[in-house]
């Protein structure tokens, strides 16, 4: 992703909105249990994850329905703890996509 996007794309200044369940996007990276999606913006998505991710990781977000799928690079911009018990530690991971949902493939 190159330093141009990151700095002209600022997801805590966008929109958000909870997925619709045709919308739900999922996750593709090794060794990360995800939760739940909580939001998505234009540009990125935030989730409940069961480990802590560093920024700067890189990974894929499917988009997809029953009759087509989109794949976006994206890369982890904050992760901070939401949740502790005795038993657990939950995240929020903050991703923002290298192109928007909407763009071109």
């Amino acid at each position: 992703m190159s330093a141009g996007v990151a700095a002209a794309v600022e997801r805590r200044a966008e929109g958000r909105r909870v997925p619709g369940a045709m919308e739900t996007p999922r996750l593709e990276v090794p060794g990360v249990v995800v939760l739940q999606v909580v939001d998505v913006s234009d540009h990125g998505l935030c989730c409940r994850v069961a480990t802590p991710l560093a920024p700067g990781r890189a990974g894929t977000v499917r988009v997809g329905s029953a009759r087509a799928a989109v794949r976006r690079s994206a890369q982890v911009v904050r992760c901070e703890v939401c949740r502790l018990s005795a038993d657990s530690v939950e995240y929020y991971a903050a991703w923002r996509l290298e192109r928007g949902w909407l763009a071109a493939p």
